[in-house]
């Protein structure tokens, strides 16, 4: 993995589709690819909010950086 541009601030946040906190989380507790995220310069930094949204056949999940910078999406669809 590419050094990350800057430390991680040590959680991160797990928000609903309405923006209301359900996990609060120390990024030990979280696996280490979902702790960092390239960015659009490729720059590798960390991820501090992840939004969970419903969408028609299963959620995606919106991870952020700590200047409020989309990072990564993630489509999660249920089977059957």
């Amino acid at each position: 993995m590419t050094e990350p541009t800057a430390a991680h601030p040590g959680t991160i946040r797990y928000l609903d589709d309405a923006g209301e906190l359900v996990n609060e989380l120390p990024i030990d507790e979280v696996p280490e690819s979902m702790r960092f995220a390239y960015d659009e310069e490729d720059q590798l930094v960390p991820v501090v909010e992840v939004v969970a949204r419903d969408i028609p056949d299963g959620r995606e999940l919106l991870e952020y950086g700590p200047e409020g910078q989309l990072l990564r999406v993630t489509a999660q669809r249920r089977i059957g």
